[in-house]
C-alpha cells in the first residue's frame, strides 16, 4: 500500500530494484528475508524492518480497500517486525489509537521546532510516549534477535517525525543511542544494494 501511495503521489512507476518483493504474501516474505540476509552479510549488522500501520478492530482486507488506507481516529496502531531468520512478529497496541498517536506526533513536532523551548526538555513527554508505543512492545524480541539496525516503514504523519529522538525513559537513552536507524518509503521503492562509501 505504501509503495502505491508514493507512486501515485509522485506520478512514477517503481523501477526494478535488487530486492523485488512479490505481491504474494508468502513469496514476498521470503524475498524480503533474503534481502535482509544480504544486508547482514554485506554490512555486518543485523537489521529488522518495522512496518507501522493502523487497523480497525475486526480488520479485513475488504474493509481496508474500502477505506483506501485512510485511518480513522479509533484505529489501533499495529507493528510488524520482519527479520532475516525468524517469523515476522505482529503486535497490536490496544491503547494507541490513530487519534492518540497523531496527538503525540503533533506535540513532539511542536516541542522540537519551537525556538522558545530550545533550553527545555518538554519534548521528552511525547518522545517517551511514542517510544512506549513503537519500540517497547518489541524490545525483548529485538534483544533476543540481536538487532543492531532498525528500518522504519511508516504511514503518513509518522514519516515526518525524527525517529532518532524517541526516548526510553527507563534507560535514559534516545533510540539513536540504541540502534542504527533508517527510514524507507517502502522496501520495493528502495535500492538496498550495498555501496562502500570509501
Amino acid at each position: 500500500r505504501y509503495s502505491g501511495e508514493y507512486e501515485s503521489y509522485l506520478g512514477v512507476q517503481a523501477e526494478e530494484k535488487d530486492c523485488p518483493i512479490s505481491q504474494s504474501q508468502k513469496d514476498g516474505l521470503a524475498q524480503l528475508q533474503e534481502c535482509l540476509s544480504r544486508v547482514e552479510r554485506n554490512i555486518g549488522v543485523t537489521p529488522a524492518i518495522l512496518y507501522v500501520g493502523y487497523f480497525p478492530d475486526g480488520f479485513s482486507i475488504d474493509s481496508a480497500i474500502e477505506r483506501a488506507g485512510k485511518p480513522q481516529d479509533t484505529d489501533r496502531l499495529e507493528l510488524v517486525m520482519v527479520t532475516a531468520k525468524d517469523k515476522p512478529l505482529r503486535v497490536v497496541i490496544p491503547d494507541a489509537t490513530f487519534a492518540k498517536v497523531n496527538a503525540a506526533v503533533s506535540q513532539l513536532r511542536r516541542e522540537l521546532t519551537n525556538s522558545r523551548k530550545r533550553s527545555t526538555q518538554d519534548y521528552l513527554v511525547p518522545a517517551e510516549q511514542l517510544y512506549q508505543w513503537l519500540i517497547s512492545p518489541l524490545r525483548a524480541e529485538l534483544q533476543r534477535r540481536e538487532i543492531d539496525n532498525l528500518v522504519f516503514i511508516m504511514p503518513p504523519g509518522l514519516r515526518a517525525i525524527p525517529i532518532a529522538s524517541l526516548h526510553d525513559k527507563q534507560g535514559q537513552q534516545f533510540l539513536v543511542e540504541q540502534y542504527s536507524l533508517g527510514q524507507m518509503p517502502s522496501i520495493s521503492l528502495t535500492d538496498t544494494r550495498y555501496i562502500d562509501i570509501k
